[in-house]
Protein backbone atom coordinates (compact mmCIF):
# COMPACT_ATOMS: atom_id res chain seq x y z
CA UNK A 1 0.00 0.00 0.00
CA UNK A 2 1.22 3.51 -0.77
CA UNK A 3 2.62 5.63 2.01
CA UNK A 4 0.06 8.43 2.57
CA UNK A 5 0.85 11.39 4.76
CA UNK A 6 -1.62 13.56 6.61
CA UNK A 7 -0.40 16.50 4.53
CA UNK A 8 -1.31 14.67 1.30
CA UNK A 9 -4.77 13.88 2.66
CA UNK A 10 -5.31 17.52 3.66
CA UNK A 11 -4.23 18.76 0.22
CA UNK A 12 -6.63 16.35 -1.48
CA UNK A 13 -9.44 17.38 0.87
CA UNK A 14 -8.79 21.07 0.13
CA UNK A 15 -8.87 20.30 -3.58
CA UNK A 16 -12.17 18.44 -3.28
CA UNK A 17 -13.70 21.24 -1.19
CA UNK A 18 -12.67 23.79 -3.82
CA UNK A 19 -14.22 21.71 -6.58
CA UNK A 20 -17.42 21.33 -4.56
CA UNK A 21 -17.59 25.10 -4.00
CA UNK A 22 -17.25 25.73 -7.75
CA UNK A 23 -19.96 23.16 -8.54
CA UNK A 24 -22.32 24.63 -5.93
CA UNK A 25 -21.87 28.12 -7.39
CA UNK A 26 -22.89 26.82 -10.81
CA UNK A 27 -25.89 24.90 -9.48
CA UNK A 28 -27.15 27.39 -6.92
CA UNK A 29 -26.91 30.96 -8.16
CA UNK A 30 -26.41 33.68 -5.61
CA UNK A 31 -29.57 35.47 -4.61
CA UNK A 32 -29.44 39.12 -3.70
CA UNK A 33 -31.42 40.01 -0.60
CA UNK A 34 -32.35 43.31 0.95
CA UNK A 35 -30.83 44.63 4.15
CA UNK A 36 -34.12 43.94 5.90
CA UNK A 37 -34.08 40.29 4.74
CA UNK A 38 -30.42 39.96 5.77
CA UNK A 39 -31.26 41.29 9.24
CA UNK A 40 -34.17 38.83 9.52
CA UNK A 41 -31.92 35.93 8.52
CA UNK A 42 -29.30 37.00 11.05
CA UNK A 43 -31.97 37.19 13.77
CA UNK A 44 -33.06 33.65 12.92
CA UNK A 45 -29.45 32.41 12.95
CA UNK A 46 -28.95 33.95 16.40
CA UNK A 47 -32.13 32.29 17.68
CA UNK A 48 -31.01 28.92 16.37
CA UNK A 49 -27.53 29.30 17.88
CA UNK A 50 -29.02 30.24 21.25
CA UNK A 51 -31.25 27.19 21.19
CA UNK A 52 -34.48 29.07 20.59
CA UNK A 53 -36.88 27.76 18.00
CA UNK A 54 -39.19 29.45 15.56
CA UNK A 55 -42.66 28.30 14.71
CA UNK A 56 -43.38 26.41 11.50
CA UNK A 57 -45.72 29.20 10.48
CA UNK A 58 -42.94 31.77 10.86
CA UNK A 59 -40.50 29.56 8.97
CA UNK A 60 -42.90 29.00 6.07
CA UNK A 61 -43.70 32.71 5.87
CA UNK A 62 -39.98 33.47 5.58
CA UNK A 63 -39.36 30.77 2.99
CA UNK A 64 -42.33 31.80 0.87
CA UNK A 65 -41.03 35.36 0.39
Amino acid sequence: MADVSLQMVCKKLDSLESRLDRIEKRLVPEVKITKKEAAELERIRQEIRSGETISEKELFSILSK
